[in-house]
């Protein structure tokens, strides 16, 4: 999915068009098509693995009715582990924190929820200055 006019960034002058150099989608869907199943939910998940001018990124959303694609990005610095994964990676990890097996698997959190895709915890320089004057 490198095709196409792109998105565009910024706001007024700053207002800018990018592309991805590489956005391999993968759709669970054996049709690529919404199909209303919601017995088997994992059918509508949509993952993805890609990277451009800002880095690379992992996405997962869901196909949802009229066949839209909703995704959610989480780019990642070279140091993450998730750099180096394969789709069957982030297939995996997304299936084992966001599913449960009832009469097919359905989702149990929205699939931009589930952890693979927060990034790591950071304290805020802010919050970092607040615990240094208590110690103090």
């Amino acid at each position: 999915m490198t095709g196409g006019c792109g998105y565009d960034l910024g706001e007024g002058s700053d207002k800018k068009k990018h592309k991805d150099d590489r956005h391999d989608v993968y759709f669970l869907s054996p049709t690529m098509k919404w199909n209303g199943n919601i017995r088997d939910q994992v059918e509508n998940l949509v993952l993805a693995i890609g990277a451009n001018e800002f880095g690379s990124f992992i996405s997962i959303g869901l196909l949802r009715v009229g066949n839209r694609v909703t995704l959610a990005r989480r780019y990642l610095t070279d140091e993450d582990p998730r750099v180096n994964w394969d789709i069957d990676d982030l297939k995996k990890a997304v299936l084992d924190q966001g599913t449960v097996a009832e009469e097919g698997l359905k989702l149990i959190i929205p699939p931009w929820h589930c952890k693979v895709l927060h990034a790591a915890a950071k304290v805020s320089n802010k919050r970092q200055k607040k615990a240094e004057a208590k110690e103090e």
